[in-house]
């Protein structure tokens, strides 16, 4: 080949690439839901990370004691030995994901949940991160302009959420995963960890 010619062409490639990486198709919602579950099954950090946002970040709640704590934190501080992280159940990361609506998700009596498997659904209304800063605001004297700037902070992880739960096959209280997800702009994000589940005091 004329390497003038070769050249040109080998050029014409490095242009077109930044354009095809744009024009690629964003994974769905099933697929990044797929690799954070492999990846929390496996404690692969870089799995998860890889589909945190990199501006916005994550939401980690515990409910190991009375009153709900919530830290809002950045991608590269996703890590599964950070010593409150919480104790999770024998992941099954290949059973098959199902979409419910809130009426048809996993009931419990804080003993025993009625279904087991990964199940989600769309909570683009509710705003359960906001929700918990405003009722940690009523324990603890946090400035407003903190508050606000929480809550701030949370809209773009709320906008269109989508909460997922995964409950094992004994059913028990414990044996159980609560993960979110959020679109921001055309892309699915994995943007909170609760580690306290549906019964924690």
């Amino acid at each position: 080949m004329n390497r003038y010619l070769g050249s040109g062409l080998t050029s014409a490639a490095l242009l077109l690439a930044p354009l095809l990486a744009l024009s690629a198709p964003k994974p769905s919602l099933q697929q990044v839901m797929r690799e954070v579950v492999g990846g929390f099954a496996q404690h692969d950090v870089a799995k998860v990370r890889h589909h945190i946002h990199p501006q916005y970040g994550y939401v980690y709640l515990s409910r190991g004691g009375a009153v709900p704590s919530i830290d809002i934190l950045s991608r590269p501080e996703f890590v599964f030995t950070a010593p409150n992280f919480g104790t999770q159940p024998q992941l099954q990361p290949r059973s098959r994901i199902r979409m419910l609506s809130a009426a048809a998700m996993p009931k419990h009596d804080c003993e025993r949940w009625n279904k087991a498997g990964w199940y989600y659904r769309y909570a683009s209304r509710e705003q359960p991160f906001s929700a918990l800063v405003r009722h940690h605001q009523q324990y603890e004297p946090i400035p407003n302009t903190q508050v606000q700037a929480q809550l701030q902070r949370l809209q773009p992880l709320e906008a269109q959420l989508v909460t997922m739960l995964y409950v094992g096959k004994s059913r028990h209280i414990g044996d159980e995963l609560h993960l979110y997800f959020s679109k921001i702009g055309t892309q699915w994000y994995f943007s909170a960890y609760d580690n306290g589940g549906a019964c924690a005091a």
